[in-house]
């Protein structure tokens, strides 16, 4: 019985270890200068592709007079 409960705390051990390793290692990748170029990338991408339409129909196309202060 002994050695079961050995080999779960282990377990259990290498399990938390592994978790936060992991997590550090991941919180320094989205830190890091790559990780924002990356989503910076995506996002400008998804928004060129979807702006120019809707900017041409919402600009108008003359402007009126300025108002008097």
């Amino acid at each position: 019985m002994r050695k079961i409960i050995d080999g779960i705390a282990i377990l259990s051990f290498l399990i938390s270890g592994g978790l936060a390793v992991g997590s550090f290692m991941l919180f320094k990748y989205v830190q890091s200068p790559q990780f924002e170029l990356k989503v910076k990338n995506k996002l400008m991408g998804d928004i060129q592709k979807k702006l120019p339409k809707t900017i041409e129909k919402t600009l108008p196309s003359t402007t009126g007079l300025g108002i008097p202060m």
